[in-house]
């Protein structure tokens, strides 16, 4: 049996793969700890809180092991495991039911009047019914973009597409936007 031996600075991907095809524990344990706070990042960026995210990982790495056989070499390991963190996290929100509101949206009141305090409840109340009606392709684009402050570049990423269909998501998105807040707007 191959034995996984990772240099002290740098870390040989090749041995890493191989290491891992041959199910050596060492070499499973480096992934982890390489891979592991830069997936959880990601998958928190889809998911309400830490525990999900987890779950998300801990998913994202059983799928990693058990497809290694699989990784081509084409992209990085880290590319690779971060497409099926993504494809993890998407299954994950398939199975949810919308439970909370958008907890990127920030609910506090602008002003101590209360007035204010029912306006934007209102407010946000409106916004999570217009958001979901939209598609969930658009719906990802606009919380990646918008919400989460990511360039469409790094939305790309995130979601396996590229940056001009992420512009087309938002474009499409938009006038659904409009239309669905359009007696809100229309009031203010």
């Amino acid at each position: 049996m191959l034995t996984f031996q990772p240099s002290s600075q740098e870390l040989n991907e090749a041995s890493l793969v191989a290491g891992l095809r041959q199910r050596d524990d060492e070499a499973f344990q480096c992934f982890l700890q390489t891979f592991a706070p830069q997936m959880q990042r990601l998958a928190r960026r889809y998911v309400y809180s830490d525990d999900e995210a987890d779950d998300i990982v801990q998913e994202s790495f059983i799928r990693a092991a058990e497809y290694i056989n699989r990784f081509e070499g084409r992209s990085s390991l880290s590319t690779w495991l971060h497409r099926i963190t993504v494809n993890a996290a998407l299954d994950y929100r398939r199975r949810q039911r919308p439970q909370t509101p958008l907890n990127e949206l920030d609910q506090r009141p602008i002003a101590g009047d209360l007035g204010d305090v029912a306006l934007s409840a209102e407010l946000s109340q409106y916004i999570y019914e217009a958001l979901a009606t939209l598609p969930q392709r658009q719906r990802m684009a606009i919380s990646l973009c918008y919400l989460q402050g990511m360039m469409a570049q790094e939305a790309s990423h995130s979601l396996g597409i590229s940056p001009d269909t992420v512009y087309g998501y938002l474009q499409q998105a938009f006038p659904s936007l409009r239309r669905a807040l359009a007696c809100y707007i229309s009031e203010v």
